[in-house]
């Protein structure tokens, strides 16, 4: 069993918005590579941050992106920049 217990939906929501919030003072003064934050299942009991990043984190961007946030897994992706919907 994982040390963590699950994380509900609303759980993730408040972190999700905190994270928000970190990620946007952290990279205030330089590009962030972050394009999107939204939330995930984990498995069926649990939810996570998703964080979208139109290119692959640097070391020096990695230091600002942490693996959990408020307890809540955080889980990254490469998206590259959104696109308009057709």
């Amino acid at each position: 069993m994982s040390q963590f217990s699950a994380v509900t939906l609303d759980q993730a929501r408040a972190a999700k918005e905190d994270l928000k919030g970190k990620l946007a003072r952290d990279f205030a003064d330089v590009a962030s590579p972050v394009v999107g934050i939204g939330l995930t299942r984990i498995n069926t009991a649990e939810w996570g941050i998703k964080v979208n990043l139109d290119h692959a984190p640097t070391p020096e961007e990695k230091i600002n992106l942490p693996d959990r946030h408020q307890g809540v897994r955080v889980v990254y992706e490469t998206t590259g920049l959104p696109k308009k919907a057709l």
